[in-house]
């Protein structure tokens, strides 16, 4: 689904057609990951500001990073996110979840695996010789 990460579908019945022809059918974890992201999104410019401090302690402003991605991004939203911001991220994954899972887009995740908790890393890195 990289719809969520900003590449949108050209022609979505189309696709809806092709997904439906190769019998892929919604993923259950990638839906409960979705809804699991709606949860991060920072409700107002406070919560982004405390995200901020949690992943760049002391939110430094350094000259050479980009706006676009990474600190940069989050220096050039520190004083501007507001809850519009929020209702506008939060608007754009229901719309997501609705594409792609429709009448099941609210259902329960309880249960259902998104990732949390520790990740699995390699102990070596065979695939670099």
């Amino acid at each position: 689904l990289i719809h969520f990460w900003g590449t949108f579908p050209a022609d979505a019945d189309a696709l809806r057609w092709k997904m439906a022809a190769q019998n892929l059918s919604s993923c259950e974890n990638v839906r409960c990951l979705l809804k699991r992201y709606r949860g991060l999104i920072p409700k107002d410019n406070a919560a982004f500001n405390t995200f901020f401090e949690k992943i760049h302690p002391g939110r430094p402003i350094v000259d050479t990073d980009d706006e676009r991605y990474g600190r940069g991004w989050y220096n050039v939203w520190r004083d501007t996110y507001v809850e519009s911001h929020a209702q506008a991220a939060e608007a754009q994954l229901d719309s997501i979840l609705e594409t792609y899972f429709g009448a099941g887009a609210g259902n329960s995740c309880e249960g259902v695996d998104t990732g949390e908790g520790d990740v699995a890393r390699p102990t070596s890195y065979a695939w670099l010789r």
